[in-house]
């Protein structure tokens, strides 16, 4: 028995011997892994306004532009401060203000209205007398917002290590919602100039933000750019609208460049969290190959960084032959919950193909909005619309999802990109993910045939 039991751990000895010969065989230094120096660069400095967007979950009575409260994040995100201040003491990597939780039921209804009117055009109709119950309740988050959104710089300085549970996602994005809708309501008041500047600030602060954006608040921004811009081509289709609107439009909305509002920075920033992850297991889970493991998810995040820079109609795979070549190269690490970790960090086959169309959907319809502008400012009655379009400059950008000019639909009254399926859906819209649809804008042009 003695024997048996010698022979047996003399067996299980060499194997583990293989496998870590094996794993350091494997395992060495990751090939070309991205580093913090490759995202956007962002500035720790007290007046950069991502300091505001970290506190607007602070209690109604709290100034958040004042140095106390600007100091207190920057002991927890700059580690210049922290090394000046706190030599001696390790700040934690969130702060969680609890001064909001009695608003979490107003947030989650204005999200619900956010959300309906994002997808049934209605330009809020009927929930007027919420939004100004909303808005006199939430006042403190509105004027917080207002101000957030006219500051010079603001840039995401998220790092990998810190606690991304502790982002005040729901408090900014109600805020987001409930200050557009408010100013789309104004304008269908008659209060146009006023409540469309408010709305081009909020857009070009979004823009700004998308810039520097990581991880998951390049998708709630680019959500909130998203509607944005659909209020905005939606408040241009109504009858009332001011003709000086056009030329503000095409004045505040200057073409966007090939590579803008697409997600390399959110995509290198989810990887470097998923490599600081791997970097601070515990030592007894030192049987997960982390140095393969890294190599795995950064194959696949530059894949689909690739992926992201090409236009929509000239893809050769679709994202699911990128998902399975990501798959399926799990087996090469041993012992590695892979599966547990791509959920974790929401790596599905589902959600990624909506999170890159989503950047090439609002790059559509801003093109969209600018055209309806210009359309509009420029029509001539005596020319045939398509004979209209074709003398515009902004008739003259690609829908990505084509390779062709934008289209227009006279029975809908759209102009319309192809959308997701790249194929002519006549300006049919649909938000079922399993249906086709086309990317459209209102347009209610009198028009010769």
């Amino acid at each position: 028995m003695k024997q048996k039991i010698i022979k047996y751990g003399i067996l299980v000895f060499v194997l583990v011997l293989i496998y870590f010969g094996y794993s350091i065989y494997h395992g060495g230094k990751v090939r070309g892994a991205f580093t913090e120096k490759d995202l956007a660069p962002a500035s720790f400095e007290p007046g950069n306004g991502f300091y505001l967007f970290l506190a607007l979950p602070e209690p109604p009575g709290v100034d958040i532009h004042s140095p106390e409260v600007i100091d207190k994040y920057r002991a927890v995100y700059d580690p210049g401060f922290k090394k000046k201040n706190s030599p001696k003491e390790t700040a934690p990597n969130r702060v969680s203000p609890p001064g909001t939780r009695n608003y979490r039921g107003s947030y989650s209804k204005i999200l619900t209205i956010m959300e309906r009117a994002h997808f049934n055009g209605g330009l809020y109709s009927g929930e007027r007398k919420k939004i100004l119950s909303f808005k006199k309740e939430l006042s403190f988050l509105l004027e917080r917002y207002r101000r957030m959104i006219d500051v010079e710089i603001f840039e995401d300085f998220t790092g990998p290590d810190f606690d991304l549970v502790s982002f005040p996602y729901q408090p900014y994005m109600c805020a987001s919602g409930l200050f557009l809708a408010v100013n789309v309501c104004d304008a269908l008041d008659g209060k146009w100039e006023t409540a469309v500047e408010n709305i081009l600030k909020q857009m070009i602060f979004l823009k700004k933000f998308l810039k520097t954006a990581r991880h998951e608040h390049y998708n709630i921004s680019m959500y909130i750019l998203t509607s944005v811009i659909l209020d905005l081509g939606r408040l241009i289709d109504q009858e009332s609208c001011p003709p000086w609107l056009y030329s503000r439009v095409l004045k505040e909305m200057p073409p966007l460049s090939k590579q803008e509002l697409l997600p390399g920075n959110s995509l290198i920033s989810f990887y470097l969290y998923i490599a600081n992850y791997l970097d601070n297991l515990p030592f007894w889970k030192i049987y997960i190959q982390k140095e393969r493991a890294k190599q795995y998810y950064l194959d696949f995040f530059q894949a689909q960084k690739a992926y992201a820079r090409e236009c929509p109609y000239q893809r050769k795979s679709s994202f699911r032959d990128v998902y399975k070549k990501f798959r399926s190269q799990r087996k090469k690490i041993l012992f590695l919950g892979v599966d547990s970790l791509m959920k974790n960090f929401q790596i599905t086959k589902l959600e990624y193909p909506r999170f890159f169309q989503s950047a090439y959907r609002t790059r559509v319809l801003y093109d969209l909005v600018r055209l309806s502008a210009e359309l509009r400012l420029k029509y001539d009655q005596g020319k045939t619309f398509a004979e209209n379009l074709e003398g515009l400059d902004t008739y003259k950008r690609i829908d990505p999802f084509s390779g062709k000019p934008y289209k227009y639909s006279r029975e809908r009254k759209v102009l319309y990109s192809f959308g997701r399926d790249c194929k002519d859906n006549n300006g049919a819209v649909s938000f079922n993910t399993t249906k086709p649809s086309d990317i459209a804008v209102p347009c209610r042009i009198h028009h010769k045939n």
